[in-house]
């Protein structure tokens, strides 16, 4: 039988800490049917109206995966990503589906500013798993004066935890990770700052196409090097998953091409050389 694969986003929520960067990790709930006990990022499925949230200007080129990823934020830790007001008060309502997302920021005048979300990884679960997600993962600084709640349903616990600590409790046993976390945390940690991150972001997608209109030859090409390159992390590969990486982040975010320097102009006092 053939799964069908959903539309996913999620959004590594970061700061900087005393010993460097941190993330807000959920550890999942035991009795979920999809990487239940798992350390994960806020997010989520894809919902019908997540293209249609009001945003400050022209809508995103995709704006389902960012609506889907400030909407999944929101409900899971009481952050609303790309406006500043105060919208705590309804999240429970807007996460037991009682409200719309979108409803709720028109009811109250908010519109959404999606820059402060950066495009970081796309990941597809590979075939053979019982559920399939094509999900993009942004990043995105935590905002001036806001907190975090370790409130959802879905966590078990939730808090700031150092990048590079979460990495060293995955390797002694004592956190579970799946690949596209485990890799998504060891690219972040490469960074000292969020400033320095969010600085990469912009350079890295400079130019570049938007996450499902890439230069690859075809959506079916895309997705199977994306999920080559989760199998080469399940099986711990790590000189594979580089390989990967890098062509993926070549074919998916493409850089500027360098410009040649200009001939150099010869003035009229200067001296032909074959003179």
């Amino acid at each position: 039988m053939t799964v069908p694969i959903r539309d996913a986003a999620t959004v590594v929520l970061l700061r900087d800490g005393v010993d460097g960067v941190e993330a807000w990790l959920l550890t999942r709930v035991a009795q979920m049917a999809f990487a239940a006990g798992m350390t994960v990022f806020p997010g989520g499925r894809v919902e019908d109206t997540d293209p249609d949230l009001p945003w400050a200007g022209p809508p995103p080129v995709d704006a389902a995966f960012v609506g889907a990823a400030v909407r999944e934020t929101f409900e899971e830790t009481g952050v609303l990503l790309g406006a500043t007001a105060d919208l705590r008060a309804a999240r429970a309502d807007v996460e037991a589906g009682r409200v719309g997302f979108g409803e709720l920021l028109r009811l109250h005048g908010v519109t959404v500013d999606p820059s402060g979300l950066g495009p970081w990884a796309r990941w597809v679960t590979p075939e053979g798993e019982s559920r399939r997600y094509d999900t993009r993962f942004f990043v995105a600084a935590l905002p001036d004066g806001a907190e975090p709640e370790d409130v959802t349903s879905e966590a078990a616990r939730a808090g700031w935890v150092g990048v590079t600590d979460a990495l060293a409790e995955r390797d002694r046993g004592e956190r579970l990770m799946m690949p596209p976390t485990l890799v998504t945390l060891r690219s972040i940690a490469a960074h000292p700052t969020v400033a320095e991150l969010a600085d990469h972001v912009l350079i890295t997608v400079a130019e570049s196409t938007t996450f499902r209109h890439g230069p690859l030859a075809s959506r079916h090409s895309e997705l199977a090097v994306v999920e080559m390159l989760y199998l080469a992390v399940c099986q711990q590969d790590y000189d594979r998953t580089a390989r990967l990486l890098s062509e993926t982040t070549r074919a998916v975010y493409p850089r500027r091409p360098e410009r040649r320097p200009r001939p150099h102009a010869r003035s009229n006092d200067e001296p032909r050389r074959d003179a």
